[in-house]
């Protein structure tokens, strides 16, 4: 636990000084503004805004870390200490999750007034979060370079966001619970709109299922990365 605080506060340290929390608060500022000059009510876009938005604070963002940490060869110095592979990714995905949270309530609780109940947009809000930092940390584990990174992550993130589009579509099913993010949306959702209890509890199963199949996929990924650290230094 000593580890996993310390590796926190590193992290929080990295994010403020690289300008995380700064640009947060500006995409909230325009996200806000917008919507205060939109001409018509918004209410029922908040389920797929707020899912969508969550991916620059949460995806983008811990890869940026993660290719940060390469450019400084950090993960070669960290192939040498007691950290465990959990606590170097929770470390991540407590605090990036921690300030996606805090911009979704923000946005949500001005967009719809309040008016929306604050349990299922929490648990959706932090299904959400941290499986978009979990496959954020996936996919950008063979690279090294932002630019090399950018087209692949579209392709990943138009996958990601299939129940999204379905949802502006006007098309919804019970087999897009299945979908990694089909639960989380539905759990938003429930927020602003009533949702039947059966479709919720799936929901819900559904999320933490994808949250520790990816957590287990992500633990192996970085694991493996970082023996292959340890054997590059000890040549």
């Amino acid at each position: 636990m000593t580890r996993l605080l310390t590796t926190m506060r590193c992290d929080f340290t990295v994010q403020w000084r690289n300008g995380f929390y700064a640009a947060t608060a500006v995409v909230t500022a325009v996200w806000l503004l917008a919507a205060v000059q939109a001409p018509f009510d918004l209410r029922w876009l908040l389920p797929p805004l707020l899912v969508g938005n969550l991916m620059v604070g949460t995806f983008y963002f811990l890869a940026g870390l993660v290719l940060l940490e390469k450019d400084e060869r950090t993960p070669l110095a960290l192939a040498t200490t007691p950290l465990r592979h959990g606590e170097y990714l929770g470390s991540k995905i407590i605090t990036l999750s921690g300030l996606a949270l805090a911009e979704t309530l923000l946005l949500a609780g001005v967009l719809a007034g309040w008016r929306l109940s604050p349990l299922p947009l929490l648990v959706g809000t932090l299904l959400a979060s941290i499986i978009y930092c979990l496959v954020g940390a996936l996919a950008v584990a063979r690279y090294h370079a932002i630019n090399q990174f950018l087209l692949p992550s579209a392709l990943v993130l138009a996958l990601l966001w299939l129940p999204l589009l379905a949802y502006l579509a006007g098309w919804q099913h019970p087999l897009l619970l299945l979908h990694p993010f089909g639960g989380p949306l539905l759990l938003v959702e429930a927020a602003f709109f009533p949702q039947p209890p059966a479709e919720i509890a799936l929901a819900l199963l559904a999320g933490v299922g994808w949250v520790s199949l990816f957590w287990r996929w992500a633990f192996v990924s970085s694991s493996t990365q970082r023996r292959g650290d340890a054997e590059t230094r000890s040549c």
